[in-house]
């Protein structure tokens, strides 16, 4: 997981601007040595493609705005604000 992750955000202009991404995720998944053929079959699953898209409604539903967010007991958590009030403000007592 943490090695395609990471593979991902570092080329992400690469892959995210390309008319093909596919030809990218295959050529990642030999790079960091996963068996290419199981990721191509899970990648187009049905199976796979009904919990992402499952997730990403929910996701819409809630008004998240991108990567990373947070939700906590049903409720939205800014990021940014939860910083600000919580982290930076600790370490200045």
């Amino acid at each position: 997981f943490w090695e395609m992750h990471d593979i991902l955000f570092q080329r992400q202009k690469e892959w995210s601007e390309s008319g093909n991404p596919k030809r990218y995720l295959k050529e990642y998944a030999k790079i960091i040595g996963i068996n290419v053929d199981r990721f191509i079959f899970d990648m187009e699953s049905d199976k796979v493609k009904k919990v992402v898209d499952s997730q990403y409604n929910e996701a819409i539903k809630l008004g998240l705005p991108g990567t990373p967010s947070f939700v906590v007991d049903g409720k939205k958590i800014d990021f940014n604000l939860f910083v600000k009030e919580n982290l930076i403000k600790n370490i200045e007592e």
